[in-house]
């Protein structure tokens, strides 16, 4: 018995922190995963093929208030580095009606992709609570692990991403 509580107290430490959290992990020497999604554009979007860029995967949902909330962060930090090697994927946990709902009122300027069945989020990336943000480098390595929305439009994730940009 005490077994079994030392293991579930083991597995509360171990588990990622609430969605309103604000941590950093560094993982400098993980490779990011690779995977293909559908976007709602109609496209497949793989992550290999943005190789030599940086690489904002946003996992969210339209039900998750925080989620909405960092959104227009993410788009005003997409247009502000548009035409670098920057890119914001934004991986949506939606089902395909609810997401082209939320979609059409409100309109981003980066791809959408559906994971309706969490196998990037939760199989590739163990994403367990959204907003979650993985960033990686232009050689496909995860720089940067975020649990909890950010205000990207901050000097300090401005700063962050153009450290990024400049490696390499």
């Amino acid at each position: 018995m005490r077994f079994i509580a030392a293991f579930f107290i083991l597995l509360l430490l171990s588990a990622p922190p609430c969605a309103g959290a604000k941590m950093l992990a560094q993982t400098k020497t993980q490779k990011a995963e690779d995977f293909s999604l559908e976007g709602t554009d109609g496209k497949t979007y793989t992550l290999s093929s943005y190789r030599g860029k940086v690489v904002l995967i946003n996992f969210w949902a339209t039900t998750c208030k925080p989620c909405i909330e960092e959104l227009p962060s993410l788009a005003a930090l997409s247009e502000r580095m548009k035409g670098r090697d920057f890119v914001v994927l934004a991986v949506s946990q939606d089902k395909e009606k609810a997401l082209k709902k939320f979609l059409a009122k409100n309109p981003l300027p980066f791809p959408v992709l559906r994971d309706t069945h969490k196998e990037v989020s939760f199989d590739l990336y163990a994403v367990f609570a959204l907003p979650t943000t993985v960033i990686v480098d232009k050689n496909g390595y995860v720089a940067e692990r975020i649990y909890g929305p950010r205000d990207w439009g901050s000097e300090e994730e401005i700063e962050k991403i153009e450290e990024l940009l400049k490696r390499y």
